[in-house]
This record gives structure tokens, C-alpha cells and sequence, in this order.
């Protein structure tokens, strides 16, 4: 699922939405994915064939975290702007694993999130919604003078505080490894 179908997903679940705006629903989408990468973020690997040493950027990576070999030894990485690679020892076994956290935040898109992260962003971008969506209802419900029962300014952001804790109570966990 891209970012972008998350949004669709989002706006689908109000029977009537207001805020309509693509520019703004666009900023509040990214507001999630940032507020996901700061909360719980994402880590990826990316893996050598091989006894390679170094592995490209990768054009999502946000920072490095740490490489390991075929033992699950760690390894230091050095970065120098287009590569990731390590300083093999004499008791270094290819292949190797470069582990990075995942931008978010400039992620295109167009592309495909990383898995387990699409659920949680609906919830939050729905949560994102339904504050503005929720204050035009009511100044539409105030212009007709219907009567309708609408959620407080503090159960919404109640809700989002609820997706935000979640978020970081499943926070991506850095795999274990062993250092000699």
C-alpha cells in the first residue's frame, strides 16, 4: 500500500467529508509519516551477495545503524556519502548486512510503504482528519441550526494520542548481534 492509497483509505471512512482540501490532506499524510518515523520508526536491511564489503545508499535511508556478517557479528559502518561499507577482520564471514532507519518523511508517495506500517497510518491520518472535518461539521451544523452530536476537541485529540502511544509502544526493534 502506497502513502497515497493510505489517504484514500483515510478519506473513505467519513460519510460526509468537509475537509477536502488536497494540498492540506496531502500535509497532513506527511505530518503522519513524520510523526511515524519520529514515534516508531522503520528499519530495513539490505543484504550482499557474496563477500562484498559495501553495499549503495539506499535512496530511502534516513541513517545507518549498524552492519552485521554471516555470523550475526557486528560490524561498524562507514559511510562515505554514496556507500555503506564495513572493514572486514580476520574473523569476518560474507555475506554481510547493512541495517538503515527508513526516511519517512521525504518517502515518495507513489511507493510502496514498508510492511506493518499501513494500518496504523490510516488510523493516524484518520485521526489527523477528523479534527478539522469535525470543527466544519459543526460550524455546518451551526449555519443550519440542526442539532447533532459531535465529538469534543478533547476526545479527538484524545484519539490521536491513543494512535501516537501505539505507535511508539511498537517501535521498530534493532535485531540482536553479537560483538567479539
Amino acid at each position: 500500500m502506497t502513502p497515497n492509497q493510505v489517504l484514500e483509505d483515510a478519506k473513505s471512512q467519513f460519510p460526509i467529508l468537509y475537509y477536502k482540501d488536497p494540498d492540506k490532506l496531502e500535509k497532513l499524510l506527511k505530518r503522519a509519516l513524520g510523526v511515524y518515523q519520529d514515534k516508531a520508526g522503520v528499519i530495513k536491511k539490505v543484504t550482499t551477495t557474496g563477500t562484498e564489503t559495501s553495499v549503495l545508499i539506499p535512496d530511502d535511508m534516513l541513517s545507518s545503524i549498524f552492519a552485521s556478517d554471516k555470523n550475526s557479528r557486528y560490524h561498524e559502518i562507514i559511510d562515505d556519502e554514496t556507500s555503506l561499507s564495513i572493514e572486514e577482520d580476520a574473523d569476518s564471514e560474507g555475506p554481510y548486512t547493512f541495517y538503515y532507519f527508513v526516511n519517512l518523511r521525504d518517502f515518495d508517495l507513489d511507493d510502496d510503504l514498508p510492511n506493518g506500517i499501513a494500518g496504523t497510518l490510516i488510523d493516524y491520518v484518520v485521526a489527523l482528519i477528523d479534527i478539522p472535518n469535525t470543527e466544519r461539521a459543526r460550524a455546518v451544523a451551526l449555519a443550519t441550526g440542526r442539532q447533532t452530536e459531535l465529538p469534543s476537541n478533547d476526545e479527538l485529540n484524545n484519539r490521536k494520542a491513543l494512535v501516537e502511544v501505539y505507535m511508539e509502544d511498537n517501535k521498530a526493534m534493532v535485531p540482536m548481534l553479537s560483538v567479539f
